[in-house]
């Protein structure tokens, strides 16, 4: 008995490739093989499956995700709310302060270095190295990797002066702490 031959050269629509009654007519008519209509059945319900599976997934991956932002939206609100607690307190205790503190892109930063002091820090930094480069480690800073580092720490009596002020990476500056520069150096080997 003579199988009817396959009509491969005609082109399949998509919407038609995935469609069960599509290859169920094409075998009913006797275009296609008892065999190749079981083949299509198989691979269809496959990838219906995959399909509902990655929709799962996704749907899953949201919902963990949305709970996460969340959560962190919560932290950072109660972060936001313990500073801001901080700041009313040290008004309190220390109305006669020079030091306020204000949010600048949720960094809280002391005013009491001048606008134009900070520019002189920064051109002579450029002007001694080239490059806005850390002085402590010598190397190039990326832009908002930066910190103002106290040469002789504020802590212990520094000034906020265009000669005590240089730029460091904020890493190096936290790591550096409240020491001078050559205990800073001495600790660092």
């Amino acid at each position: 008995m003579k199988l009817p031959e396959i009509q491969t050269k005609k082109k399949i629509r998509d919407e038609d490739r995935y469609d069960p009654q599509y290859w169920n007519r094409l075998f009913q008519e006797g275009k296609i093989t008892h065999y190749d209509f079981e083949h299509r059945l198989v691979k269809i319900s496959k990838r219906n499956e995959l399909l509902n599976a990655r929709k799962i997934r996704t749907l899953k991956e949201k919902q963990d995700n949305e709970e996460y932002r969340q959560e962190r939206k919560k932290r950072n609100n109660e972060t936001d709310d313990y500073l801001h607690f901080w700041e009313l307190k040290h008004r309190e205790l220390f109305p006669q302060s020079r030091i306020h503190y204000f949010t600048l892109e949720n960094k809280y930063v002391s005013r009491h270095i001048s606008k134009k002091t900070i520019q002189q820090v920064y051109e002579n930094n450029i002007k001694k190295y080239g490059t806005l480069t850390c002085h402590l480690c010598l190397k190039p800073i990326l832009f908002g990797d930066d910190s103002i580092d106290h040469i002789y720490p504020f802590s212990k009596g520094g000034l906020s002066t265009v000669n005590n002020l240089d730029i460091a990476h904020l890493i190096c500056n936290i790591k550096k702490g409240n020491k001078v520069l050559n205990e800073h150096k001495i600790a660092e080997v």
